[in-house]
């Protein structure tokens, strides 16, 4: 018997160019490329079900990120994670030639 809600899982999901995203959903993809842009996860915890290549980007958390799959780090990446926000990876990433900057503010949850 089939659930009433099923989550289908596309091949590939490339977020190109050098511009602002704002993540809202779950992300259901084999592979997920995130390329030189700013990755906004404000609204809810965002989940990347599948493999995710990650390449020179910024992430601006208030919410939880989780990547479930393969993870690759390339470039320049900063993380800036407030109040208690933050990247949960269920594997190991794997990390080239990577500068990771990451800075933490515990002391607010305002934009």
């Amino acid at each position: 018997m089939k659930s009433a809600q099923q989550t289908k899982q596309v091949s590939k999901v490339m977020f190109e160019g050098n511009h602002e995203h704002k993540l809202h959903n779950d992300i259901h993809s084999r592979q997920t490329n995130f390329d030189s842009g700013t990755y906004n996860i404000r609204t809810q915890d965002i989940t990347i079900n599948g493999n995710a290549n990650v390449n020179g980007s910024t992430f601006d958390l208030r919410r939880n990120v989780i990547l479930i799959g393969d993870v690759v780090l390339e470039g320049n990446i900063t993380i800036n994670a407030l109040g208690e926000s933050g990247i949960v990876f269920h594997n190991l990433p794997r990390a080239f030639c990577t500068n990771i900057v990451i800075n933490i503010n515990r002391g607010s949850h305002g934009e």
